[in-house]
């Protein structure tokens, strides 16, 4: 599991930095945090019954109601709003990876992130709401490639963004799923 945790961010964080390589490392980045999510939701089945059926309804009831509202343009945000996201969505992730790193390798836990208390429940609520506000984000950019349309490597690029917001879902849906239990 650990495995293709720590292997699926070494791929993802280089095929954001490199876009042009996004046909061969989307493939797999996929694998692997399929290692990873597959691994991650069997250990959670079997600790709370059906977690796995709720998460995965949760993560496609999101995407298909923001897909929605995005399609109908009932809502419109301004360059400063996707900033605001994109500038949140990468705390939350370096959070998570500093967060990491001190449990990993010195054996310190920070208790907002699992607890279940209010401020777990807060933080992780929180956390699907910006995760959720960033789907707006990642259909415009696949739009506005579609509308320019991108090369090949774009196309991939997209489907990247997609599949990393799509599992990043998912994770924060057992989080907050197992939190509640």
């Amino acid at each position: 599991m650990l495995f293709g945790l720590i292997a699926g961010l070494v791929f993802g964080i280089t095929t954001g930095f490199r876009k042009r390589l996004s046909p061969y490392l989307t493939p797999v980045f996929a694998v692997l945090e399929g290692l990873f999510v597959g691994t991650y939701a069997y250990f959670s089945e079997i600790k709370f019954s059906l977690i796995t059926l709720q998460a995965i309804c949760m993560v496609f009831l999101i995407m298909g109601a923001m897909l929605l509202v995005y399609i109908s343009r009932y809502i419109s945000y301004p360059q400063k709003f996707r900033r605001t996201l994109e500038y949140a969505a990468f705390s939350i992730v370096g959070f998570y990876i500093v967060t990491m790193i001190m449990s990993l390798f010195f054996n310190i836990d920070v208790p907002i992130v699992f607890s279940r208390d209010w401020a777990g429940l807060t933080f992780s609520t929180a956390v699907l709401v910006v995760i959720t506000l960033t789907f707006f984000v990642v259909y415009d950019s696949v739009d506005q490639m579609i509308k320019a349309h991108g090369s090949v490597f774009m196309e991939w690029y997209s489907g990247f963004l997609v599949l990393v917001t799509e599992i990043w879902l998912l994770i924060e849906s057992f989080h907050l799923l197992q939190k509640v239990r």
